[in-house]
């Protein structure tokens, strides 16, 4: 049986079967509803036992301090089974704890022991209360919250290493990784008043007589408080203060708790709902901040080379965000249709690609072997199908989760060292005039797998190096560190580089008194390179949640791509989105029903200049459903070359553009017009042909300085539109190192069709359906026909 991931429901697999047996009811209905999220089937038990079902159980939660129900147990549990065995931490239980181990292992079986003090929380009986509130005061100390208490029986169940092992749930287990988060103590600490004058004392006195006496006043100051608490954690976390945060989110769970307890005995069960739902919402928050601050531990020792338990602390990162996720999707489920629900849900998408990312960092930074990585410099102010021209490219070098080495060459320095010939894709030998393939051009396949793994290859030949991975980097992702860290000095060029200067110093180093082979570029990219690794070693805590808030959206736009030699590895990389890879269009109604469309502009500068920093463009696309039931698109590209002069960085724009669609859709005109006169020119040479399972249209674009133009491409798809038609699925692909720029997308349709739509949103007008989303990533646009 595969452990229980918390972060990621998967209901197409066979629902894990869970036993709690116990008659507790705070455990059982806090237990169950954290094991609900995790698509478990969930049995319960008190005195007897069902033994088919304990046949086919998976876990059992043992909370019954019977031993003869615990002998039986052990009895009739199955090998493959873990169990937990949850004993009360009070006097003459040790006997009982000691019998239960030599019993399960005679028994043979997978179990682990957790001790606890008194848990309490939203919802126990009242005598519970009662006896809470007669605790002594180490008891009462030592009393474990409900939310701290199932997190730590989770950590026992599902963590690594824990059969055959004890816990005690008092304070902290260094072992299991897991200490309390809320107490008695700190709730003294965040409710003590300060010290403070008469005039100000007597004041208090008269408003806490006012709490005392009016329950609805204290209650609309608990919601107060925690409200603001969590505002102000946002703003903190915002401002990139994290551990200032996580307090004001844990002040926010003791509001909302204090709350919770009040409504709970005065029996409102609308506001117990609401107070519950802020502690829940707290305490998600504050499991994501923890990951957050622990994340950056990691990248702190990775890049500074500290010396930390790499594996542990991962571990814990991902229990963290487990345990976030669980908390906000039980919030998300509660809020109904709240306008704050949006925000969790985005939080908890975030959660979900958190986690897969932190699995993915024992590979990455060399934890189980020393791995090194092709980096490439894409500039794309010269665009080519995955980003930019190549002018530079890097070695990066992990080893035992520390960064060693990261070194900048130009790349005439390894194409020059290239032996024998590389006979090269047709296009490009025609269009960018190349005899011979190099690593420069290796980025030619828009798939960046297949141009990466190309890339890699080149190396070697011509190096003789080779790596475990390769990823492609934009001047628009270097310029986002930049944002992130601020200006930086270059001693040796006498030069302050920030966001707003890079794009035109790296152009000015790059290319001034260029020829193949020289060092200039590599100089000055090296330079801004290593001075900005070395401001990211020392960087304060601001920092790295601001390198994080502009790494994250260049993961999305494509300015940050990654190949992966290691198959496994590689996988998750793809399902995280990050691998630029063109992706296939996958329904999941019935095939019959549901109509697939793809598009991808891919564009490749051939004119050997950086026109398309001065390149502006825009485009449309339609969707026509005709009278004969074939589907229609027509696809309009405008541009406008902003290039004063002929003269280098600018001048003419000359691409050599691929429309990538459905395979076997037809192509019926191309053209290009001029929009100034009215000018149009049928496109005589193209090229047809298919690529990765598309139907791929090439041409030459030419586009002089100070003017514009106009490409209008039409095609129909190889499928028709049929009664059977419910849904219509198009995935619409960005290139990466293109911009954020104009879209619109029309849909149009019979009128007995009724639109609606899911995701992106749009709107009906007299010409059809209206969509107008930011094209800063890919885009998915699904539509819904109803007739």
């Amino acid at each position: 049986m595969p452990e229980l991931n918390f972060h990621k429901i998967d209901k197409t697999q066979e629902k894990p079967n869970v036993l709690i047996i116990g008659d507790n009811a705070l455990i059982n209905n806090f237990l169950n509803k954290s094991l609900l999220l995790s698509n478990c089937q969930i049995f319960f038990s008190h005195k007897s036992l069902d033994k088919e079902i304990l046949k086919k159980t998976n876990y059992v939660f043992c909370f019954s301090q019977d031993l003869s129900l615990i002998k039986e147990i052990l009895t009739l549990t199955p090998p493959a089974t873990k169990l937990l065995f949850a004993i009360e931490a009070s006097s003459g239980k040790d006997i009982l704890e000691n019998k239960i181990r030599q019993l399960s292992l005679e028994a043979k079986v997978n179990f682990r022991i957790v001790r606890y003090p008194f848990v309490y929380g939203p919802g126990m009986p009242k005598e519970a209360s009662q006896h809470l509130k007669e605790l002594d005061s180490l008891s009462k100390e030592q009393a474990l919250f409900i939310s701290d208490f199932i997190y730590g029986l989770l950590k026992a169940m599902f963590g690594g290493r824990t059969n055959g092992e004890s816990f005690t749930l008092i304070g902290e287990s260094k072992v299991l990784g897991w200490r309390a988060k809320i107490s008695f103590q700190e709730e003294q600490k965040i409710f003590s008043p300060p010290k403070i004058k008469k005039p100000i004392f007597y004041l208090l006195i008269v408003l806490l007589i006012l709490v005392i006496t009016f329950p609805v006043t204290s209650l609309a100051l608990w919601g107060w408080l925690g409200t603001q608490s969590l505002k102000q954690a946002k703003t903190m976390l915002l401002q990139g203060n994290l551990l200032k945060a996580q307090r004001k989110s844990l002040s926010a769970q003791s509001f909302f708790q204090k709350g919770e307890e009040q409504t709970e005995q005065l029996r409102m069960a609308k506001l117990n709902q609401f107070f519950d739902l802020g502690e829940t919402t707290a305490e998600g928050f504050y499991y994501l901040l923890q990951a957050g601050t622990k994340t950056q531990n990691l990248l702190r020792a990775v890049f500074q080379k500290q010396t930390v338990n790499f594996n542990g602390l991962i571990e814990e990162i991902k229990t963290d965000l487990d345990w976030s996720f669980n908390q906000l999707s039980l919030a998300e489920s509660q809020f109904s249709q709240n306008p704050e629900v949006e925000q969790i849900s985005e939080a908890r998408n975030l959660i979900l690609q958190a986690r897969q990312g932190v699995a993915l960092l024992p590979e990455l930074i060399g934890l189980r072997e020393k791995q090194t990585y092709l980096v490439l410099l894409q500039n794309n102010s010269e665009l080519r199908p995955t980003g930019g021209f190549i002018g530079s490219y890097g070695l990066l070098t992990f080893n035992e989760g520390q960064l060693i080495d990261f070194e900048v060459k130009d790349i005439y320095s390894a194409d020059g060292q290239l032996k024998g010939y590389v006979e090269p894709p047709s296009d490009l030998e025609k269009y960018l005039g190349e005899a011979s393939w190099y690593l420069r051009d290796a980025n030619w396949d828009p798939d960046f797998p297949t141009s990466a793994a190309r890339a890699a290859w080149f190396l070697e030949k011509e190096t003789g190096r080779k790596v475990d991975g390769v990823m492609a980097i934009n001047l628009t992702f270097a310029q986002r560190l930049l944002k992130a860290v601020g200006e930086i000095e270059l001693p040796d060029y006498q030069e302050k580089i920030n966001e707003a200067n890079f794009f035109e110093r790296a152009e000015y180093y790059s290319e001034i008194n260029f020829f193949p082979g020289s060092t200039q570029k590599q100089d000055f990219l090296g330079s801004v390179i290593r001075i900005l690794f070395e401001k990211v070693k020392t960087s304060e805590e601001k920092t790295w949640f601001a390198l994080a808030k502009n790494i994250w959206p260049s993961l999305k736009t494509k300015d940050l791509i990654f190949w992966l030699a290691e198959p496994q590895a590689m996988k998750m990389v793809t399902s995280l989105g990050w691998d630029g890879a063109i992706k296939e269009v996958k329904c999941q109604t019935l095939r019959n029903s549901c109509l697939a469309d793809y598009l991808m502009v891919v564009e490749a500068n051939v004119g050997i200049n950086k026109a398309n920093y001065f390149l502006k463009r825009s485009f449309s696309h339609r969707l026509q459903i005709k009278e004969d039931q074939t589907i229609q698109e027509t696809l309009r590209l405008n541009y406008q070359n902003t290039s004063s002069s002929e003269s280098f960085p600018g001048g003419r724009y000359k691409s050599y553009v691929r429309l990538y669609t459905p395979a076997g859709s037809i192509l019926k005109e191309l053209k290009i017009i001029n929009p100034l006169n009215g000018e149009t020119t049928e496109v005589s040479e193209k090229e047809i042909k298919e690529e990765h399972g598309k139907e791929v249209f090439g041409f030459l674009l030419e586009i002089p300085i100070k003017e514009s133009r106009s490409v209008e491409a039409v095609w129909e798809l190889p499928q028709k539109f049929t009664e059977a038609t419910e849904q219509y699925l198009f995935l619409l692909q960005k290139q990466p190192g293109i911009n954020d720029e104009a879209f619109s997308f029309w849909f149009v349709s019979p009128a007995n069709l009724k639109i609606l739509t899911k995701g992106i949103k749009g709107s009906q007008t007299s010409e059809g359906f209206l969509f107008n989303p930011s094209f800063n990533q890919d885009l998915v646009f699904e539509i819904n026909l109803v007739r």
